[in-house]
């Protein structure tokens, strides 16, 4: 049996009598050991596929334990300023529960000072790839605070 251009099995069938197999019988064989060469080919395909899901199952658990345990707050938004994600340490530091965060407007962790919201999207155009700013916040039961924050833009 080949698969993908290795040998990867045998089948043997054997009868001492000469003459014992007709042609159809050969290509019968044949094409047997073709769909169990396949049907194994497969099985390894599936077998590496379930691997790799489960190796980034336990990645991308490690990865989200991390980001919610980080000692420093990270919000993550969509390209339109809908917050994607928040950690523990933003939800503490904003005053907001996570299911509050997560979905809602990125802008409105501004504090209403004058021009928040255009110096707000000048730096995040203006980040290319990473900068920070320094820029006033504001928490849910209405203190401002500064913060630098950095953004990281992708």
């Amino acid at each position: 049996m080949i698969a993908d251009d290795r040998a990867i099995g045998i089948i043997r069938w054997q009868n001492f009598d000469a003459d014992a197999y007709e042609e159809t019988d050969l290509e019968l064989a044949e094409r047997v050991a073709n769909q169990m060469a396949g049907a194994m080919a497969n099985a390894k395909i599936f077998a590496e596929n379930q691997r790799n899901q489960l190796g980034l199952r336990e990645n991308e658990t490690q990865y989200r334990q991390r980001y919610h345990d980080a000692p420093i707050a990270y919000i993550s938004t969509y390209a339109a300023g809908i917050i994607a994600q928040a950690n523990d340490r933003a939800s503490d530091l904003f005053g907001y529960g996570l299911e509050e965060l997560v979905g809602g407007p990125v802008m409105a962790l501004y504090a209403d000072t004058p021009n928040r919201i255009e110096k707000a999207r000048d730096v995040l155009g203006e980040a290319g790839g990473r900068s920070s700013v320094e820029l006033e916040y504001l928490r849910a039961d209405g203190k401002q605070f500064w913060a630098v924050f950095p953004f990281n833009k992708f």
